[in-house]
């Protein structure tokens, strides 16, 4: 009882330093320390360039996903800090660079308001182009 006690009081206690529509509360909103979006990558000679995107998250501390589209497309989900995501953005759209032989035709990114994305795993995972999902296979273009 004396435990659910003090709960109670830190807890008024911090609504009462940082009420909910306060400054310090808004910052620590997901959407203002995070990122999350959906990406598909168009072009020819794609393949390989899982491992590479992979590893790219994997350094930049997001997770997400990889797979080879029914189209042939890699499509994909990232979500990691606003300062990393906005460097996988940039890696992801000059990545034909960073990979030979690859012709990139277009990067499509499509950012989440909410920052969360829709399949979550706790690291960056390339998923199989077997694996039967509408959510995957659906073209964001």
């Amino acid at each position: 009882m004396e435990l659910k006690f003090q709960y109670l009081c830190m807890l008024s206690l911090m609504l009462t330093v940082f009420p909910k529509n306060s400054i310090a509360h808004q910052d620590w909103a997901m959407s203002n320390r995070f990122m999350g979006f959906r990406y598909e990558i168009l072009g020819m000679q794609l393949q390989g360039m899982t491992k590479i995107i992979q590893a790219k998250a994997d350094q930049l501390a997001c997770f997400g996903w990889i797979q080879e589209s029914k189209t042939k497309t890699l499509v994909g989900e990232i979500r990691c800090n606003k300062k990393m995501g906005e460097v996988m953005k940039m890696y992801m759209a000059n990545v034909d660079q960073h990979f030979h032989p690859s012709r990139i035709d277009d990067v499509v990114v499509r950012d989440y308001p909410s920052s969360k994305i829709l399949l979550h795993f706790s690291h960056f995972k390339i998923l199989h182009k077997d694996r039967e999902s509408e959510y995957c296979n659906r073209s964001i273009g």
